[in-house]
């Protein structure tokens, strides 16, 4: 019912061409080398108290080498090799099950994620290099990398009912999850922080007495939170004179969340 394990992996992503360039020339970016990793993992997975709680939690350590990150130039977006990342961290996850009716998840996730080697980085969109900008390249070692939170959470409830009304049964569940901000640019710009964020969800499903098809009501996003997924620098951003060379800043866009949502969904089984 508990096992300990210890794990070690390698691996790579094959290298490879940029194709087309943008608003420069390719010359050294045309061709970006095979990025490398290393992975060290251990940890415990259990089954406990007759099997109505399962609780794993896992360490581990990961060493990126030429890590590919794609770039944008202001007009397109090409690979090239950011060096190295270390990420290391611990997940836990578990399942419950306090009584027959109601069932619990969890999962919770801590990431340490570090650019070990990473001097030769794109500088912030609007930098030209010239005197009174901000270069065109900048050492980034020791930063966090891109979409890396040092936090997430995500954690749901479920009721299932006992039969009624010559077998049917319900189902209510509820859904919260939570992430803490991150950078969504490779430059890691200022201007591209994503704030942190959560949702909650929930769902009430009705279930025939052969089980051949159901009926739910659903949510998302329930509390309408607004936020960002990701942001870029606008394109052709030079054209519409929007940059600030003297502190590499220029207008954003961003992909946001789905706002909130409810809907009815019938689904069969054949």
């Amino acid at each position: 019912r508990v096992m300990a394990f210890v794990g070690y992996s390698t691996g790579y992503k094959s290298g490879g061409l940029n194709s087309a360039g943008g608003a420069a020339a390719l010359g050294t970016r045309r061709v970006f080398n095979s990025e490398t990793a290393q992975d060290w993992s251990t940890g415990i997975k259990s089954l406990l108290f007759n099997r109505r709680l399962l609780m794993n939690v896992t360490a581990f350590r990961t060493e990126l080498d030429d890590f590919q990150e794609r770039s944008f130039d202001g007009v397109s977006f090409v690979i090239r090799n950011s060096g190295s990342i270390r990420a290391q961290g611990v997940e836990l996850e578990g399942q419950a099950h306090p009584t027959s009716s109601i069932g619990l998840d969890f999962g919770l996730a801590y990431l340490d994620s570090t650019f070990t080697d990473n001097r030769l980085a794109p500088g912030l969109p609007a930098c030209t290099g010239a005197p009174g900008s901000c270069p065109l390249t900048q050492d980034l070692t020791g930063r966090t990398p891109a979409f890396a939170p040092k936090w997430q959470v995500n954690l749901g409830i479920q009721y299932t009912s006992n039969p009624f009304m010559n077998g049917f049964s319900a189902q209510i569940r509820a859904d919260a999850n939570y992430s803490s901000r991150i950078h969504s640019t490779n430059d890691l710009n200022p201007q591209g922080f994503v704030d942190e964020f959560a949702t909650v969800g929930g769902r009430m499903t009705i279930v025939s007495p052969d089980e051949r098809w159901n009926i739910s009501l659903y949510g998302h996003n329930l509390t309408d939170e607004r936020y960002f997924r990701a942001k870029f620098p606008q394109v052709l951003d030079m054209v519409f004179g929007v940059r600030v060379p003297a502190t590499g800043h220029t207008l954003m866009r961003g992909y946001v969340g789905t706002p909130r949502t409810v809907g009815l969904r019938l689904a069969m089984n054949f």
